[in-house]
Parts: C-alpha cells; structure tokens; sequence
C-alpha cells in the first residue's frame, strides 16, 4: 500500500511540473536508478548503430 501511495505520488507531481525531471527524480531516489549510465549506454549504442549505417553505405558495391 505505501509503495503505490509513493508512485501516485510520483505520477502526481509529474503532472504538476516538468514530467521529465520529475521522473528522473523519482526514478534515482525511490527506485535507486543510476540514469545518467543509461543515458551513457544508450549514446553508445546509438553511435555504434550509426557508425555501422555508415560503413555500410561507403562500402563499395562490387561491379558486375
């Protein structure tokens, strides 16, 4: 009952200010989220993706 009493809460003053913060907020202290590593691991993974994209597309095409 005190956990769901926590997240409406949470979803309350989300509502009520910067969404974003506030779940960031939320999400470091309540559910001890370290979200800048995430923020990190998903930069590189986007980059990793976009390097492929580009290596595939200056790879030369064979001529028949």
């Amino acid at each position: 009952m005190g956990g769901v009493l926590v997240e409406l809460t949470i979803l309350l003053a989300a509502t009520r200010q910067q969404t974003t913060q506030v779940l960031n907020d939320a999400a470091a202290v309540y559910k001890k989220v370290d979200t800048n590593a995430i923020v990190v691991k998903v930069k590189q993974e986007f980059t990793a993706k976009d390097k492929a994209k580009t290596a595939k597309k200056a790879a030369p095409k064979p001529s028949a």
